[in-house]
């Protein structure tokens, strides 16, 4: 899970305030919003993006067998040694 952390790590250091999983054919669009813009971070395939959304539904106390419905969590990276301003 070292890629997902240091997607996350990077768009805290530099001011990010939201990170999209954003299924797209045959992958996920990494997508990360920086003041004012949104940058399309890097392609996972499909299989490694469904790995990283179970495992920061798991660490975020969200259901991780609902696929259904959107389920939004607002937080930080305070599990992972990072702070929160």
């Amino acid at each position: 899970m070292n890629e997902i952390l240091s997607v996350l790590f990077d768009a805290h250091a530099e001011s990010a305030s939201d990170v999209y999983l954003l299924p797209s054919g045959d992958h996920y669009q990494v997508t990360v919003r920086y003041p004012g813009t949104l940058t399309e971070s890097q392609r996972v395939p499909l299989s490694v993006g469904q790995r990283w959304i179970n495992y920061l539904k798991y660490h975020a106390g969200m259901n991780v067998s609902e696929h259904r419905r959107v389920q939004q969590v607002r937080g930080c990276a305070m599990r992972w040694g990072a702070t929160c301003d």
